[in-house]
């Protein structure tokens, strides 16, 4: 297959600009919009899912609704056996279930990886695929199957009550979005080689900064869940906002340091994809640059969106090497669209898009370019590369975030 590749390599001329003037520019901007601004005012169709929900079944309904996570209940199933409903469907006046937490693909994969570690073990020395996908579709039952309540974790997201959304865009930035995620004792064992020696995998009770939230949902009087506002939200509001920004929207990547403060993971596109997976989550990461096994030039990116698109019920295909697997979900993506013309929407209204492959920017890109091609493409992360297209960071929408709220400009 062919690699879709949206470069932009624009330089705009001008003479350097302050930039921590720019950054309480930026601050200030954000201090004088509150959260509601980025809500709906009649509210969105939300997903929800039900704790009886299988892993198998969440993968398939986030891949449906263009989502990587959802709210989750501890409400028992319908007597049609329904494991998911929205939101603005409950009825008004009856209590809406106990909301758990949000489940995400990355949640999804750990509680897969935790079944596997023989075949991820092999995977990684193993000559062929074969045995690998033998030993990963032996454990089909348990990982498809297993229920969502059963599941450690679903904490990347947080949940505000109707009266909170008046609270400031900077407030929701600096308090809620970058506030870290704590790992709890009953939270999935990180695989992170980096744990002291010597150490369970619990004993490492401590606040993981590298594990951000990336969603809030919003409960209306009834403390129904009624909108879902996302870091690429406030992401797409300030690119909708940029004339107010000043000299920021022209100040360059490689000036402010956007994204090439941090090692990019790559991984060769003949490895297995089971490998790839497992050293995002080890890194706390949603994506991987893939590079050719041949020249070592970066022709793609394998993400938690491609995760989606696995069925479990073929597990073993985690064994495929990169470039077959993405090739894979590029199939299950075609199809979802196919269905997605007729009756779904993601939470934003918004149809399916197939999305490109790989986007990227130079240094010499504009904080307003970047902007840009995440909005425009509907992606979550930018790779900065260099003059012979080799990565030398990514930007994601937390990095947006992180510049704006506590300056990182060199």
């Amino acid at each position: 297959g062919t690699t879709e590749v949206v470069k932009l390599t624009t330089r705009h001329d001008m003479d350097k600009q302050d930039g921590g003037g720019s950054m309480e520019t930026a601050m200030a901007l954000l201090d004088a919009h509150p959260l509601r601004h980025l809500c709906a005012s009649d509210g969105k169709r939300v997903l929800v899912l039900r704790g009886e929900a299988t892993l198998g079944q969440t993968l398939k309904l986030l891949a449906q609704h263009a989502v990587l996570a959802a709210p989750v209940v501890d409400d028992e199933c319908n007597e049609d056996g329904s494991v998911h409903f929205y939101s603005d469907q409950w009825p008004r006046g009856e209590p809406f279930p106990n909301v758990v937490g949000f489940v995400s693909a990355n949640d999804i994969l750990g509680g897969c990886l935790l079944e596997v570690q023989e075949a991820l073990t092999h995977a990684k020395t193993a000559e062929d695929n074969a045995q690998t996908m033998k030993m990963l579709e032996l454990h089909v039952p348990s990982v498809e199957n297993r229920k969502l309540r059963d599941l450690p974790g679903m904490n990347d997201g947080d949940f505000l009550f109707a009266a909170e959304i008046q609270r400031t865009l900077l407030d929701v930035v600096q308090n809620s979005f970058l506030r870290p995620r704590h790992l709890h004792l009953d939270d999935p064992p990180m695989l992170d080689t980096r744990r002291p020696k010597g150490t369970s995998s619990t004993s490492c009770y401590k606040e993981d900064v590298s594990r951000y939230i990336h969603r809030m949902a919003i409960l209306d009087e009834d403390d129904r869940i009624c909108d879902v506002v996302s870091v690429s939200d406030v992401v797409a509001f300030l690119l909708a906002h940029m004339r107010e920004l000043g000299a920021l929207a022209y100040m360059q990547v490689g000036d402010l340091g956007l994204g090439l403060d941090k090692d990019v993971f790559t991984i060769k596109a003949n490895e297995p994809s089971i490998t790839a997976f497992a050293g995002m989550y080890e890194r706390g990461l949603s994506s991987a640059a893939v590079l050719s096994s041949i020249t070592g030039i970066m022709i793609g990116n394998i993400s938690l969106s491609d995760l989606r698109c696995l069925d479990l019920g073929q597990f073993g295909r985690l064994a495929l090497p990169v470039s077959d697997f993405i090739l894979y979900t590029e199939s299950v993506r075609s199809s979802l669209q196919d269905v997605a013309r007729s009756r779904i929407r993601d939470s934003k209204g918004r149809r399916f898009l197939r999305r490109p492959r790989l986007v990227t920017c130079t240094p010499a890109a504009t904080f307003e370019e970047v902007l840009q091609l995440l909005v425009q493409h509907s992606v979550h992360r930018v790779y900065v590369i260099d003059d012979l297209s080799l990565p030398i960071g990514v930007i994601t929408p937390t990095d947006i975030l992180q510049l704006l709220a506590g300056s990182r400009v060199r």
